[in-house]
């Protein structure tokens, strides 16, 4: 797997020792981002432009750029020359990725400095492969050869765009076969499913979590693993269940070649249940079959647990995470979340034990709410609550708890 180590001995060490190829389409050494002493603003403006384009250039395929490396270009030789890191550099380079490249670029910017003078070091920018390419800046769209950033032609951008459109069509027909794997499909509760399809996935990615009762075994193990550290972290706090915990019962199904774990009851239709499945080739999928409740016995209006919704889109992202890095797949993500049979939700009083906000409830004007969103492998790791957001506000707005995303734990403390 491609990367780069993120302490300053280990990164000084791999570029002195000749570790990393030439400049290339995935990595990009330069010795400094901007001037030691800049003579104006104008020469600033000028190199965050440059870099607009590089950051722009690597997210077809994905990279880095390594700030702080000196290069003998008779000789293609690498060696450090640690660069000034200024307080709130990386906030610079994320800035530029905002405003300066279209569509919006997300990118991870590291400061690495030298343990022995901390004013000084490498600075490291991890850009994922982004399932929006290509990204353009001021007009132009930009690419990678084995040389550096390239204009793309008419053709290349042609090609990226109709690709973009392909993952889209595939996670439409991902998340009708996910919703076709509901077994009870006229339960009268309301049925939430989440579909994730890899941008750039391979055959029989996910095969080893998939094909047969010991690999199936394997992903229990991860989720269980996931389901303890989703647990410490959450402090003591209740909070609704953790979506695959409690999963006991396992199969393979065959219209839809995946693995699946299951809490499946004896009366589907009452009792509803939940299901994890992760397909051969990538896509990851989950059913919940009971995500509202009745707020008395003799009502008849079902309100959904928004809170239910909230928390097990955010498990199931984090677990995508687990199975990236365990194949070492570092592309991003097409998600998609629909939920059928919506009748309203319940506000006022918080009661996370109960994974629902109760007291009056507003109907929901529409029978089911479906969207869809893209998340760089970034994203998907370390901000899964954005990716949550994306997915669901626009439900929850019409379910008038919007507020609940901007409160802890989803929103600011």
């Amino acid at each position: 797997m491609r990367s780069v180590p993120l302490t300053y001995d280990e990164l000084a060490a791999a570029i002195n020792a000749g570790v990393f190829p030439c400049e290339r389409t995935w990595i990009d050494f330069k010795k400094r981002l901007y001037p030691d002493n800049p003579s104006n603003g104008k020469g600033r403006a000028a190199t965050s432009l440059e870099l607009a384009k590089d950051m722009a250039s690597m997210a077809v395929l994905g990279g880095y750029l390594v700030y702080g490396v000196d290069e003998d270009k008779g000789k293609h030789l690498f060696t450090v020359d640690a660069m000034p890191l200024p307080v709130g550099l990386h906030e610079t380079v994320d800035a530029v990725a905002r405003s300066r490249i279209t569509p919006v670029l997300t990118v991870a910017p590291f400061l690495v400095p030298d343990p022995a003078d901390t004013t000084r070091g490498f600075l490291v920018v991890e850009i994922p492969p982004s399932p929006d390419a290509p990204h353009m800046v001021d007009g132009v769209y930009w690419g990678r050869s084995e040389t550096g950033k390239v204009r793309l032609t008419d053709t290349d951008v042609e090609r990226l765009i109709l690709a973009r459109s392909r993952g889209a069509a595939y996670l439409l027909d991902a998340m009708t076969a996910t919703e076709e794997a509901d077994p009870a499909p006229s339960s009268k509760y309301c049925h939430f499913y989440l579909t994730a399809v890899p941008a750039t996935g391979w055959p029989d990615m996910f095969a080893g979590y998939a094909r047969d009762r010991a690999s199936r075994q394997r992903l229990r193990q991860l989720s269980i693993k996931l389901l303890s550290e989703i647990n410490r972290t959450a402090g003591g706090q209740q909070r609704p269940p953790v979506a695959f915990d409690y999963m006991t019962h396992d199969w393979r199904s065959q219209k839809v070649a995946a693995g699946w774990l299951g809490t499946w009851g004896a009366d589907l239709k009452e009792d509803g249940g939940r299901a994890l499945g992760v397909d051969d080739d990538g896509p990851v999928r989950y059913l919940n079959l009971g995500v509202s409740a009745k707020l008395s016995m003799n009502n008849s209006v079902l309100f959904v647990r928004e809170l239910t919704v909230l928390f097990e889109t955010w498990d199931v992202i984090r677990l995508i995470t687990a199975l990236s890095g365990e194949v070492g797949y570092r592309g991003g993500w097409l998600l998609g979340v629909r939920l059928v049979h919506l009748g309203g939700h319940m506000s006022q009083v918080n009661d996370p034990a109960m994974g629902f906000v109760a007291g009056a409830g507003i109907t929901w004007e529409t029978a089911d709410y479906s969207r869809t969103t893209r998340a760089t492998a970034l994203e998907i790791r370390e901000k899964p609550r954005l990716v949550a957001d994306r997915l669901l506000r626009q439900l929850l707005r019409g379910l008038g708890t919007e507020d609940l995303l901007d409160q802890p734990p989803f929103g600011p403390a």
